[in-house]
C-alpha cells in the first residue's frame, strides 16, 4: 500500500514538472513533506511497560519480549528489590499483552525469593513450536557463598501462554562445564534463543573459566523438546572476549552468533557454526556495527531482512539504533534511530500482525529509569523520510543519521 502511494505521488510529481507550474509544485512538495511525515509519525509508537520506582522495585532492568505461536506476547525483566545492583534481591517479572503490545496485564512476579541474599536474573526465552511450550532460562546467585558454587542455571516452562508455570529445574550441570576446570561464571542470554528447523532449542550464553579472566560466548541445546539439555561450543578464542550474545538461523542452516565483546575496539562479534551451535568458527568484528559494548537484540524479520538493535554511544549506553541486513548479515546498510539519549538492553520481536515491538531500557538521566516498547513497522524502518522523523513518546525529534561513531 505504501509503495503504491509513493509510485502514485511520482506519477503525479512528473506531471507537474512537465507542466512548469511552478507554484503547485511548491504546494505539492509542502503536502508532500507533512503528508509523510504525518505518516511517518504514526507508524511508530512507544509505551513505558516496567517503570523504576513502582509497585516495590528500586529498579526494572533485562529486557525480553517474545510472541507465542498463540498471538500472545509477554515481556520479562528483572526486578531488582533494593537497588539498581546486578546482585542482591531480585525477582523475575511478567506483563503479558493479547493485542500485539496495545494493552498490557498487570505486572506479576513469577520468579523470586524474599531474601536479600538471593537472585533470580538474566531471563532468556524461547518457544518450542511444536507444542507450543515456552521455555524460560534465568541464573540464580546465592551471594552467602562464594560465585564458583552460588551460580545455578534454573529453567521453567509455561503450556498456557504465561498464565501459569512449572516449578524449576536446575540444569546447571547439564550446561556447564565440569571440573578439573570449572567456570566462575555463566548465564544465559540474556533475550531469546531460538528454535532450529531441525526442531533443536538452541540457548545463548557466556561463561568464564576459574583457570582464566576470558570472557566466552556458548550455547546450549535440547534435541527433546525440553527433556534434556546439554552443552554446545564455546565461541571466541582467549582475548577475544565474547560475552552476552544472540542468534539467528540462517537460510542456508547456518547459525549466527551475534555478541557483545569488550575486544572489538567498538564493533560488535559475529561468529558462525554449521553444526547448530556444537562448534563455532573464528570471529568476525563487523565493521559496520560499531557500537556500544552492551547487551543488543538480533532477530529474523523475515526471509529477505535481519534486524539488529544495540546503543552507538562509545562510552555510555546512549543512542539506541535499529540496523537492517537484506544478505543475512553480511552487511547492514540501513539504519534508523529507535532512541536518541540513554538507552541500554534491548529485545526484538515480531508481532501477529507483522509490526516490530523493541523492549528496552531507557530514560532522560540514565538507562535505567524505565523500560519502554517502542512499536513500528517495516514500512517506517524502510520509509525515505526527511531527516529529522518526527515520532511520539519519550523523545520527539530522531537527528539526521551522520558518519562514525558518537
Amino acid at each position: 500500500m505504501l509503495l503504491h502511494g509513493l509510485l502514485e505521488l511520482k506519477r503525479a510529481l512528473g506531471h507537474l514538472i512537465k507542466g512548469l507550474n511552478v507554484k503547485k509544485l511548491i504546494l505539492f512538495c509542502f503536502l508532500f513533506f507533512i503528508t509523510t511525515t504525518t505518516i511517518n509519525a504514526q507508524e511508530f509508537s512507544r509505551v513505558k511497560i516496567f517503570v523504576s520506582g513502582e509497585d516495590g522495585y528500586h529498579t526494572y532492568r533485562v529486557p525480553v519480549l517474545i510472541t507465542t505461536p498463540n498471538g500472545n506476547t509477554i515481556a520479562f525483566c528483572e526486578g531488582r528489590v533494593n537497588d539498581i545492583g546486578d546482585s542482591g534481591n531480585i525477582d523475575i517479572m511478567m506483563r503479558r499483552s493479547s493485542d500485539s503490545g496495545v494493552t498490557w496485564s498487570d505486572m506479576e512476579v513469577i520468579i523470586g525469593e524474599d531474601d536479600d541474599d538471593n537472585a533470580f536474573g538474566v531471563p532468556t526465552a524461547v518457544i518450542d513450536k511444536s507444542n507450543g511450550r515456552l521455555w524460560l532460562f534465568m541464573r540464580w546467585t546465592d551471594l552467602e557463598h562464594d560465585m564458583l558454587y552460588g551460580l545455578r542455571m534454573y529453567v521453567t516452562y509455561s503450556d498456557d501462554d504465561g498464565v501459569t508455570w512449572a516449578d524449576t529445574t536446575d540444569i546447571t550441570t547439564d550446561v556447564t562445564l565440569p571440573n578439573p576446570d570449572p567456570w566462575d561464571w555463566f548465564v544465559s542470554g540474556p533475550g531469546l534463543g531460538i528454535q532450529c528447523d531441525s526442531g533443536r532449542l538452541l540457548i545463548p550464553g557466556d561463561c568464564r573459566y576459574v583457570s582464566g579472566d576470558s570472557l566466552y560466548s556458548y550455547t546450549f541445546f535440547s534435541d527433546d523438546h525440553g527433556t534434556t539439555w546439554e552443552m554446545g561450543g564455546l565461541a571466541g578464542a582467549s582475548g577475544e572476549e565474547l560475552e552476552e550474545c544472540q542468534l539467528v538461523e540462517l537460510l542456508d542452516g547456518t547459525i549466527m552468533l551475534n555478541a557483545r565483546t569488550k575486544a572489538g575496539n567498538g564493533l560488535r562479534a559475529l561468529v558462525i557454526s554449521e553444526d547448530e551451535g556444537e562448534t563455532w568458527g573464528e570471529v568476525d568484528f563487523h565493521e559496520q556495527l560499531i557500537v556500544n559494548v552492551s547487551m543488543g537484540s538480533f532477530i529474523r524479520y523475515d526471509a529477505t531482512r535481519l534486524l539488529f538493535t544495540c546503543p552507538i554511544h562509545p562510552t555510555a549506553r546512549r543512542h539506541l539504533k535499529l540496523r537492517v541486513s537484506y544478505n543475512e548479515g553480511k552487511t547492514w546498510d540501513l539504519e534508523r534511530w529507535l532512541h536518541y539519549g540513554w538507552a541500554g538492553y534491548s529485545c526484538l520481536t515480531v508481532f501477529p500482525n507483522a509490526t516490530i515491538g523493541c523492549l528496552y531500557e531507557n530514560g532522560s538521566a540514565s538507562f535505567r529509569e524505565q523500560i519502554s516498547l517502542a512499536t513500528f513497522s517495516i514500512g517506517w524502518v524502510e520509509f525515505i523520510a526527511p531527516s529529522a522523523s518526527r515520532v511520539s513518546g519519550l523523545t520527539s525529534t530522531i537527528p539526521p543519521l551522520r558518519g562514525g561513531r558518537k
